[in-house]
């Protein structure tokens, strides 16, 4: 009688065992799907980032009117001084349109002569 006694201990004990053995691949696999939604959502939200700079700068590529654009053409206009340089530098980042008219301008002493009466009524 002993014998059948001992062997349900040992399948008992086997049988917890592999209860055991059984919830720990269970967590190590909740474990691992944890680490890869983590993963997944971080990846998103970077990409979601990038996103919004690349727009970001589409837009700034896409503005015919940009700062950048308007610095360059002053600098092209020899006749223009620096202080005063710096000062339509000040109406273009005050105002869109100061940049659009400025721009709009077919030649540079008309951009000149438009910038300097800009300057004079500031």
């Amino acid at each position: 009688m002993e014998r059948p006694e001992k062997l349900r201990k040992n399948q008992q004990q086997s049988n917890s065992t592999l209860e055991l053995s059984s919830a720990r691949q269970v967590k190590k696999q909740k474990t691992k799907h944890a680490k890869d939604d983590f993963h997944e959502r971080y990846l998103s939200l970077k990409r979601e980032d990038i996103d919004r700079l690349v727009a970001i700068e589409e837009r700034k590529a896409e503005d015919p009117y940009s700062i950048q654009k308007c610095i360059t053409t002053l600098e092209g206009l020899k006749d223009l001084q620096i202080g005063d340089m710096l000062k339509t530098a000040d109406l273009f980042t005050d105002n869109k349109n100061n940049r659009e008219v400025s721009l709009s301008f077919s030649n540079d002493a008309l951009r000149l002569a438009w910038l300097t009466r800009k300057i004079q009524q500031t």
